[in-house]
């Protein structure tokens, strides 16, 4: 599907920070250990000595380096993921831009004349879809809500006609991408929140699981 490439992208950039948060605080779980196991004391051997020194530095150095790491998921990635956002925005707006050569004259002169049925403007919708022809998806939905709205001025708004009409109305409005970003925008929020609480990273898959089938 268009788009998926945004979604790989922040699940990629999400799963190699998981990896390297995982790999650093298993890395200061190790150094802290062995500093425990190896406390200063007075009027130990050099030996002794020189081992409890080493120990205290990797600890300091592994203390270091996770604290660096959970700053950085706490600042720098959520700035990429909202970089990538405004790509994928960018992209949808310009491919949703109306254009004249993808016009389907034909089409248009038949919703002008106020002749169709909601199956029929529901067969112009999926053609357009198959097309990927915005400009007539978005005409078409256009046209089937000022029939519904006309429908049900005249027979009621729960008119069954008027009803159908407003359904191939919404699902035209629906392949406007709009989903699209809504979409983004869950993974982006599973993102943060396992950013900012990595309690939560091991949940990954199941907070990403319904985008990815939406795709």
């Amino acid at each position: 599907m268009a788009y998926r490439n945004y979604f790989e992208e922040v699940d990629e950039m999400a799963r190699g920070i998981f990896a390297e948060y995982a790999s650093t605080k298993e890395a200061y779980e190790r150094a802290q250990q062995r500093r425990d196991s190896t406390p200063v004391k007075q009027y130990a051997d050099p030996n002794y000595v020189a081992k409890a020194a080493r120990a205290a530095a990797d600890y300091a150095e592994a203390d270091e380096a996770f604290k660096r790491i959970k700053r950085s998921m706490q600042r720098d990635y959520t700035d990429k993921v909202d970089a990538i956002r405004a790509r994928l925005a960018a992209e949808i707006e310009r491919d949703n831009m109306a254009r004249p050569g993808d016009l389907d004259t034909a089409a248009l002169e038949l919703m002008k004349s106020g002749i169709l049925r909601a199956t029929e403007y529901d067969a112009l919708l999926e053609e357009a879809r198959a097309k990927g022809n915005r400009t007539m998806q978005r005409l078409v939905s256009k046209f089937a809500k000022d029939a519904a709205t006309a429908k049900a001025e005249k027979d009621g708004t729960t008119d069954p006609e008027a009803m159908r009409l407003r359904v191939v109305a919404n699902k035209g409005m629906d392949s406007s991408t709009d989903a699209i970003l809504d979409g983004f925008d869950t993974m982006r929020e599973a993102f943060n929140r396992s950013m900012n609480n990595p309690g939560m990273i091991p949940y990954w898959d199941q907070l990403t699981k319904k985008t990815w089938e939406h795709l």
